[in-house]
């Protein structure tokens, strides 16, 4: 059973430290804007950002690595592969 996008946003939001969330939005919004921030490298100076590919793997592994359900995990993996699919 998948959960809330609310409850995910709750999860997602423990892969990061340090990083504000605007939550004037609701929450797969939300999720999907972070992701293709996170796989644009936009917090990155322009010079040394990496490609989209080299972030998709970054994030991957770092979201598996942490300490979500697999449940967790897997929806958030699936929402970064449907952002991955539209660049």
């Amino acid at each position: 059973m998948s959960k809330s996008y609310d409850e995910l946003l709750e999860s997602f939001k423990t892969l990061w430290t340090n990083r504000r969330f605007d939550e004037f939005q609701d929450s797969l919004s939300l999720m999907k804007r972070i992701i293709l921030t996170d796989l644009l490298d936009e917090l990155a100076h322009p010079r040394i950002r990496s490609t989209p590919h080299k972030k998709f793997y970054q994030a991957v592994k770092r979201i598996t690595q942490s300490n979500l359900s697999e449940e967790d995990q897997t929806q958030i993996i699936e929402l970064y592969i449907e952002e991955m699919e539209k660049l």
